[in-house]
């Protein structure tokens, strides 16, 4: 592995060990979405067409407007291409009302791609995005969200600017 890669899989350890300490609190959701990658500039260019997006993020609320998480993803594009990885970022809380919580959010990605048989080692990369969670009730709420990933994917032959939009409907529910 990479450097950067076991920078992210340390990253990932010391945020999981408080996660599962505080598991029974309500500190703690889960985020599965579904959606579509809408490719961009090289990855465009080079045939891909936009693909289904799946992710699943474990979420720790550390204040009430400021959230960590990490998580995994794959993303497909027609044309041969796809991106699976993991995520670890931070969500912020733009606002909050009885049933609607708008957000922002940051993070690094480890990711992989796969181009036409072809695959890149894990590279880092960043994902921003923005969405809302819909309350449906105390601890389920719908979230529809637009992320953007670039990432380098450095194939042993070339180099491909892995760079998307992801636009995602999730489920979200808080752990009590």
């Amino acid at each position: 592995m990479r450097k950067g890669t076991w920078m992210v899989v340390a990253a990932l350890g010391l945020v999981m060990v408080p996660v599962a300490a505080e598991a029974q609190s309500g500190k703690v959701s889960l985020e599965g979405r579904g959606g579509i990658a809408i490719p961009r500039g090289e990855l465009s260019r080079g045939g891909a067409n936009s693909g289904f997006s799946a992710g699943l993020d474990l979420m720790y609320s550390m204040t009430p407007w400021f959230s960590g998480y990490v998580g995994g993803s794959r993303d497909e594009f027609d044309g041969g291409f796809s991106s699976s990885g993991l995520q670890l970022g931070g969500k912020i809380i733009a606002g909050r009302s009885d049933t609607t919580t708008p957000w922002f959010n940051l993070g690094l990605l480890g990711q992989k791609m796969t181009a036409r048989g072809a695959e890149s080692d894990r590279e880092l990369g960043f994902e921003g995005g923005a969405g809302a969670d819909f309350a449906i009730s105390q601890q389920f709420s719908l979230t529809p969200a637009v992320r953007y990933r670039t990432y380098d994917a450095g194939f042993s032959s070339s180099s491909l600017s892995a760079r998307y939009f992801v636009l995602s409907l999730g489920a979200h529910l808080h752990l009590r």
